[in-house]
Order: structure tokens, then sequence, then C-alpha cells
């Protein structure tokens, strides 16, 4: 469970029992759970219908996305009685957004879902614009943050609202990609599992200050407090980056729900098992030893199977 600062501990609460998985090579965006335990089936929740010459600029736009399938999986978890986290996915674009939630009340799910959807939308209108995957990751997380910060403000029952988010563009010169919050990034590839954000973590920002302290700062219970979130901070500041990608590498996005469960070294074996089998049973399967851990908290993974330019 991540909080800001030191305000008090908030749950991350959520869209509906069960578990979501979907994969989608059409573009279509997955986001949400389908109802029922302890897995759901796969269903498509929006799409968005586009005009003619909007279809025009898309074509020229997919052009220049990476050759992969999409999948993800969602589970509220053992303890939680919301699920907060969201996600989505646009193969067509080769974009990815997973967020985090965390509020009283329902305000969590209410962040969570802002950020999805703005940092969606403001990622299709950029992209199909034709600005820069680095420029759009920016403006797309910086529209988020003020759309939840005016959220906030009009609505007192979701003050203290605020939420993670990870986003990628995954195009053929590269792979671009910003975050905020402990909501990861990985890539998995030739067997190595590497972790590509940072957490914005006050347990990161002390372990970096005095890397010998990493034990006391453990047993202070800093773990899951956060340095940034979206909704928080109206100066926030928002870096793009950009890794290199290759036919056969994995991409996982996932909440903390599945990194406070699974160690890294649990993951990349997950993975190497299960390289080949579609992108939502690759994250359904995540989610299994998570829960299998005592699932604490909501648990959400979206994986891209990056393939060639033939398909394989």
């Amino acid at each position: 469970m991540s909080r800001i600062g030191s305000s008090p501990a908030s749950a991350r609460l959520g869209l509906a029992a069960g578990t979501a998985a979907g994969d989608d090579d059409t573009g279509t965006a997955v986001r949400g759970d389908a109802a029922g335990a302890p897995w759901g089936d796969a269903r498509v929740v929006e799409e968005w219908p586009q005009t003619e010459p909007a279809l025009l600029r898309q074509a020229a736009v997919c052009a220049l996305a990476a050759p992969a399938r999409f999948g993800g999986a969602s589970h509220v978890g053992l303890v939680r009685p919301h699920n907060e986290d969201a996600w989505c996915f646009d193969a067509s674009l080769g974009l990815a957004v997973l967020a985090d939630g965390m509020g009283g009340y329902n305000a969590g799910e209410v962040a969570s879902g802002i950020a999805v959807e703005q940092v969606r939308a403001e990622l299709e209108r950029a992209l199909l614009a034709g600005e820069a995957p680095a420029v759009a990751l920016q403006s797309a997380l910086l529209a988020a943050n003020r759309a939840i910060i005016a959220t906030a403000a009009r609505r007192p029952e979701c003050a203290g609202l605020g939420t993670t988010v990870v986003a990628i563009v995954a195009r053929t010169d590269g792979l671009w990609f910003a975050s905020v919050g402990d909501s990861r990034l990985y890539r998995y590839r030739g067997g190595r599992l590497e972790q590509l954000t940072r957490d914005d973590t006050l347990v990161r920002a002390l372990g970096e200050a005095d890397p010998s302290a990493m034990e006391r700062i453990g047993a202070l219970g800093c773990r899951g407090v956060l340095t940034r979130a979206l909704g928080v901070d109206a100066g926030l500041e928002v870096e793009a980056r950009c890794a290199n990608l290759a036919a056969g590498d994995l991409l996982l996005l996932c909440s903390d729900g599945l990194t406070d469960m699974l160690s890294d070294a649990a993951i990349a074996a997950e993975l190497g098992r299960r390289g080949r089998e579609t992108p939502a049973s690759i994250a359904a399967a995540l989610l299994q030893p998570a829960l299998a851990a005592g699932g604490l908290d909501n648990v959400t993974a979206v994986v891209a199977q990056v393939a060639d330019r033939q398909g394989r």
C-alpha cells in the first residue's frame, strides 16, 4: 500500500471485485474488471469510434508503432474491498497506461480512472498530430495531473485523491516511457529482467542518499511511502525517457500489488516460463503467485510482446 509523504495510509480500493484479462491486436482499449473470482473472462469495455479522416491520420502514425501484441489482467486482491487500479492500451499506436489510485472513499478509483483516460486521450491526440513521443508523454501526464487536482477541488469527498501512473509508447525507433509513483515498467530480454522506471518512493530516496542504511530504512516502515504522485503537486515535473526494443522483448507494466508480493527474480522466472503464451495469459499468470503470497493489494499487469515486422 502506497501513500504520499507522511499522510495517513490510504487503501487502494477499486473498479470491481474479480479479475479482468484481455488481449488485443487491433488497438481496442481494455480497462476495468470482469466480475467473478478467481479469474474472470476477457472483455472489451470501450471502443473509440473513428471518422474516415481520423483513420487516415492514424494509418500514417500506426506505421511507426512497434509490432507488438498487448494484453492485461487485474485482480482486486484478497484484502481490499475494491480495485483502484486502472489500465488501457492501444496496440495500433503502441501505447499502454497503468495507474494505481489512492485516497479515501472512492477517491483512488476516481484518480486512477482520470489518469488513464486523460493520458490515453492526450497521447492519442498528440501522436496522431505528429508530436514526438517524449513530448506527448510529458504533456499527457501533466494534463492528467491538472485534471485530478481540478476534480479534488470540485468534489470535497475526493479530497486527498492521487494516483501513480506509468505509460509507454512503443515505436519502431524505440520504447518511450514516463512514470510518476511506484508503478513500474520492466523489459524482459534473453532471460534478463530490467526495471526501466525509477520508483518515486521515500525508500529509494533515502537509500540513494545512504546505500548502507537500507536495512534500517526498511525497519522504519517507509515502504510504500511515495515522494511523487499525480494529483498532489501542481508544479509536478515529468521526464520521458527512451530505451531500445528488439524482437522477442516482453514489456511489463505493473502496480505495486505485484512487486510487493513477488521479487524481480520470481517475476523473471514466470516470464521465462510463459513468454510464448498470449500477453493476457502471461499477465494473468503473474497475478496467481501474487495472490498466493497474500494478495494484500490490488494487482494489475499489462504485457506487450514485441515481434518482428512479419509478426514473428
